[in-house]
């Protein structure tokens, strides 16, 4: 669930857990959960089952991470490079990630947008069914994820078929999700 930095968590308490690590808790509003129905699959919401899962959570797991349980020591470098693209014309490497010119045969280097990477991606990628995205791209203009973000009120949207202003919206979260 990619709702990190919104209104719908908050950072708690520190919680140390002596020799295993002192671990940040965050709190997922409950709100986010039921309205986007996490847990189960229905169509309804049924608090009654909601109110049985957010009573038998236990308070006492948390995860143990290590960093070289995240990060291979021998691939961190590799890790933590950012992967620009090479010159265009001559297909070199880029020897840093400040070069303006290529320094095999001078050529001005395409500035790299990881923004504009996410958001030039196929709508098939957002997690609605194949027949969802393919019924958007044969009924409208909608191809990218940045065409459902610049697609003001959901006009776009709304012009497929089986397509109303709560799916809409759902499409639309689901896209501003997948860029967070």
């Amino acid at each position: 669930m990619l709702i990190s930095g919104s209104n719908y968590e908050y950072s708690t308490r520190p919680s140390n857990r002596g020799g295993k690590g002192v671990y940040e808790l965050y709190e997922i509003h409950y709100a986010a959960i039921i309205d986007r129905n996490i847990f189960f699959s229905s169509k309804a919401i049924n608090s009654e089952k909601y109110v049985e899962a957010f009573s038998n959570r236990p308070n006492h797991h948390y995860p143990r991470h290590l960093e070289a349980s995240l990060v291979p020591e021998d691939n961190l470098d590799q890790a933590f490079s950012l992967a620009l693209p090479s010159c265009e014309v001559c297909k070199s490497p880029r020897v840093s990630d400040k070069a303006k010119f290529c320094m095999e045969c001078g050529a001005k280097l395409q500035d790299a947008s990881i923004f504009e990477d996410i958001v030039s991606q196929d709508i098939e990628l957002l997690p609605i069914t194949t027949a969802r995205a393919d019924s958007i791209k044969q009924s409208s203009k909608i191809r990218k994820i940045k065409d459902i973000l610049m697609d003001y009120d959901n006009k776009e949207l709304r012009k497929v078929n089986m397509i109303g202003p709560a799916w809409a919206k759902k499409i639309k979260s689901y896209a501003e999700e997948f860029i967070a």
